[in-house]
Order: C-alpha cells, then sequence, then structure tokens
C-alpha cells in the first residue's frame, strides 16, 4: 500500500512515533558510563597518562527511516518533530582526561539544533555542579547565531543556594551567559517571535521578544 495514500491525520500520528529528539540525559549517562568502563580497563592495564585514552563518545546519529524516504514525507515528518521539545536535563560530561567537557553537539548534530523550535533547558547547580554549563551554553549560543529555528527557548535554573562559595564565580559566568543567550534574539532576523523565558524556581521572567 502506498504510504501517501494513507489520509494525512494517520501519517501524522505515525509521524508522532517516528520521529524525536533524543533523550540527552541517556546519551550524557551513557557516554559517562562508557568512559568509567573504558578508564577501569585503561587503568587495568597499567596505562598512564589518562590522557592516552581513546575517545570514543557519541557522534554516531541515527536518522529515522522516515526522514530519508521521499521529500514529502520528510517534510511532513520534520513539521510533527518541530512540534516537539529538546529537553536539555544537563551539561555534557566531562572525561577525567580532558580539560574541559564534551560539546553538545558530541550528542546531537548542530543541523537538529538549528531545526529545533522548542527548547527546554534545566539547569541544576547542585546536581551537576557547574563548570560544564557554562561550555553547553556557549555552545549553544555559537550555533543558534548561526541560524536557528526556535520559536520557544524555556530555562529553568534550580535553586543553587547549597551550592559551594567556590563555584560563585563560575555561576555568574554562566548566568551571564544565559543572559547572551536570551539577548541575541535582537541580533537575528526571524518572521517568527521568539518566547525566551528564564525561571528561577517559581519566579519567572520573561526576556527577549522578537517581533
Amino acid at each position: 500500500m502506498d504510504f501517501l495514500r494513507l489520509p494525512l491525520e494517520i501519517r501524522i500520528a505515525i509521524y508522532t512515533l517516528a520521529v524525536d529528539y533524543p533523550e540527552l540525559s541517556v546519551s550524557f549517562d551513557r557516554a559517562w558510563t562508557k568512559h568509567c568502563s573504558a578508564f577501569k580497563d585503561f587503568k587495568k592495564r597499567g596505562g598512564k597518562p589518562t590522557c592516552m585514552m581513546r575517545l570514543d563518545y557519541g557522534g554516531n546519529f541515527v536518522t529515522p527511516t522516515v526522514l530519508l524516504l521521499n521529500r514529502q514525507i520528510t517534510s511532513e515528518a520534520l513539521v510533527e518533530l518541530q512540534k516537539k521539545t529538546l529537553r536539555i536535563p544537563g551539561p555534557p560530561p566531562k572525561p577525567d582526561q580532558l580539560a574541559k567537557p564534551l560539546d553538545i553537539i558530541t550528542f546531537i548534530g548542530e543541523s537538529v539544533l538549528q531545526i529545533v523550535r522548542n527548547v527546554a533547558i534545566t539547569m541544576d547547580f547542585n546536581a551537576h555542579g557547574s563548570r560544564g554549563w557554562l561550555r553547553a551554553i556557549e555552545n549553544l549560543l555559537d550555533i543558534w547565531m548561526q541560524a536557528n529555528n526556535l520559536q520557544s527557548l524555556r530555562i529553568h535554573i534550580v535553586d543553587f543556594t547549597t551550592i559551594t562559595t567556590g563555584q560563585d564565580d563560575e555561576i555568574r559566568s554562566i548566568l551571564a551567559s544565559v543572559d547572551s543567550l536570551l539577548s541575541f534574539a535582537h541580533q537575528i532576523t526571524s518572521n517568527t517571535p521568539l518566547a525566551a523565558m528564564v525561571q528561577y524556581d517559581g519566579a519567572s521572567l520573561v526576556r527577549g521578544q522578537r517581533a
């Protein structure tokens, strides 16, 4: 049976089930588990220094088959994908042998980030620390300044009153980057207004309405 002969509402139901953004929390956990296992094996073999460990994290992106069939199906499926929300629940992990955390594009392609319309970021410094977030926000800002289809950007900053004093400067830098991420809305051209919101555990600040 020709798939395109199905009623559009049925095709849409199929697309909704067939396409989604990666679950980044799972990808980050898998990468960290893989690192810990590789690090353990490396040390067992007497390997040192750890900078000689081979890095192999993520990057093996799989395109859903429904996006590879033909132009019309791809176009219809992308519409349904873009209705969904990409959730970024934490910063990418930092392997011990790297000076900096992994880039977010290790786990989700740059071209995918540039077609996303709805993004929800949860920043919990108590759970994930602060260092990885600065790099992650700067990565996103660089990618979206080149191209984006954003319509909604929500950043939830979890209460961080219990952090250590030494993290103060890092968190100030992160919040400055968050402000830049919101303010970039005024610097790019788009036919669609961007609703950008930062929520501090119940207190919300709406900024960056793009006309």
